[in-house]
């Protein structure tokens, strides 16, 4: 799979994805003036992740990346058949890296628990819808538009919003069977991208989703304010 990967990234592939993303990046700074630009690295990762933030840049798995119709599949587990992305991916998952390089909160309240990684990630997912100007589909949203799916997530969320076991909701790719693995995600994009929406002021409204003090706040000016019913009441 390494040495298929070796042919599918070259000069001309890279360069594609360099001015998709340089343009995407723009695009934000002009949205977002306090913006900060680290140096991008895409290099081989261990087949299991797709990215993370460093003091000293983003480094992007390459190796998540690979899919095409010539993909060697024997050495592959059954996830990374799923998991893998084409090529075509990255500059989302880049731009999502480098949400979290701007990200810079002060709920040390709820750092560990399920609404602020829902928000934390979720940001991410729609600031990338943002910049590029391309609407989020994914299988997690699919899910999510069923109302009697949704009804069920809801009410699971309810109850384990500010607890600290990410397990229903965050990387779980893998190991959850009942429902699309890291629903989180897309759960706290809806929810930023409701709160945008629901703001007066737009730069004010992308200012707090990347710097906000309270993630009850987030989720209170949203669409989704209801999820915080029983925690208020209780």
């Amino acid at each position: 799979y390494y040495s298929y990967l070796q042919k599918q990234f070259n000069q001309d592939s890279t360069l594609a994805l360099k001015n998709t993303t340089t343009k995407w990046m723009k695009k934000f700074n002009e949205m977002y003036p306090e913006a900060v630009f680290p140096k991008v690295y895409i290099v081989p990762g261990m087949l299991n992740s797709g990215g993370t933030v460093t003091e000293m840049g983003l480094f992007i798995g390459g190796d998540m990346y690979g899919r095409s119709e010539k993909m060697p599949l024997e050495e592959l587990s059954e996830w990374q058949k799923d998991a893998i992305m084409d090529v075509s991916a990255l500059p989302g998952l880049i731009m999502h890296e480098l949400m979290h390089f701007q990200q810079n909160y002060e709920d040390a309240e709820h750092e560990n628990m399920v609404i602020y990684k829902l928000i934390e990630e979720g940001v991410c997912d729609f600031v990338v819808e943002l910049t590029s100007g391309i609407p989020v589909q994914n299988e997690q949203l699919s899910y999510l538009n069923d109302p009697l799916n949704f009804e069920k997530i809801a009410n699971e969320l309810r109850e384990e919003l500010f607890s600290e076991d990410l397990s229903k909701w965050m990387y779980n790719g893998g190991s959850i069977e009942d429902r699309p693995a890291d629903l989180g995600y897309a759960i706290g994009y809806m929810i930023s991208k409701s709160y945008y929406q629901n703001a007066s002021d737009p730069q004010e409204a992308l200012f707090q989703l990347l710097n906000t003090k309270s993630m009850i706040t987030i989720l209170k000016e949203s669409d989704y304010a209801y999820l915080l019913d029983q925690k208020l009441d209780s």
